[in-house]
């Protein structure tokens, strides 16, 4: 069952500062320090419709480094956080 990453729809607000974002979500009042990781997805899901979940471990995970659980993780606490929707089609 494909799992699809989505933007929020909210009107975040985020610096960048090297590989880490600190995003504000004025609808909740908190601001959210995003690690490298956490950043790079939550950047390329900011700038697009829709990505797989599938295609984006492909291109975040490496050997020695980012694993597909540290990108389940992330995405993980992205979503808690309410600075990503993910949808599971087929549901």
């Amino acid at each position: 069952m494909p799992v699809v990453l989505r933007p929020s729809g909210k009107a975040l607000r985020g610096r960048r500062w090297g590989d880490e974002d600190v995003v504000f979500d004025p609808y909740s009042g908190e601001t959210h320090c995003l690690n490298a990781l956490a950043s790079a997805i939550f950047q390329r899901v900011d700038r697009s419709d829709a990505i797989d979940l599938h295609a984006l471990d492909g291109t975040l995970a490496c050997p020695g480094g980012t694993t597909q659980g540290d990108i389940a993780i992330a995405v993980a606490r992205l979503r808690d956080l309410g600075l990503i929707r993910v949808d599971h089609h087929g549901d």
